[in-house]
C-alpha cells in the first residue's frame, strides 16, 4: 500500500479521515447547530460498503508465491473482514438495539464508547 505526502498509508489517511468525521458528529450530538457532518444515509452507505468487502490477493511481493502462500495470505484477509463485520453485528445486536432508551452516545473507542446501561431488572 502507497504512503501519502505525509508517511501515512491511504487506509491510514482514510481512517483518520472518518475517525474525524465520527467525532464531529458526536460533538453535533451533544451541539446539534448547523448541519449534521454525517446523515443516516451515510453511515449505511459505509456500512453496506464494508459488508461488502472479500478477500483480495494482492501481490505484496515480485518474486513467485506458491498457493500456500497465496492461500494463507487469502485466509488471514477473509478474518480480518469477518472480524469488521461481527464487529458490526455486535454493535447492533438486538439486546443494545432494544436497550435504546437506556443508550447513551459518547464517543468512539479509545475514548469513552456507547454504554449500555442495564434496566433495573436484569
Amino acid at each position: 500500500m502507497s504512503a501519502g505526502n505525509n508517511g501515512k498509508s491511504v487506509a491510514e489517511e482514510f481512517r483518520e479521515y472518518a475517525e474525524i468525521l465520527l467525532d464531529r458528529d458526536s460533538e453535533f450530538d451533544g451541539d446539534p447547530s448547523g448541519d449534521p457532518p454525517l446523515l443516516a444515509s451515510d453511515y449505511r452507505r459505509a456500512l453496506y460498503a464494508v459488508l461488502a468487502l472479500a478477500p483480495q490477493l494482492e501481490r505484496t511481493r515480485t518474486g513467485p508465491v506458491s498457493d500456500g502462500e497465496a492461500e494463507a495470505y487469502r485466509l488471514g484477509g477473509a478474518a480480518m473482514i469477518d472480524r469488521m463485520h461481527i464487529a458490526i453485528g455486535e454493535a447492533w445486536a438486538p439486546r443494545r438495539l432494544a436497550a435504546r432508551e437506556h443508550r447513551r452516545h459518547i464517543g468512539r473507542p479509545g475514548r469513552p464508547e456507547i454504554t449500555d446501561e442495564p434496566d433495573e431488572g436484569s
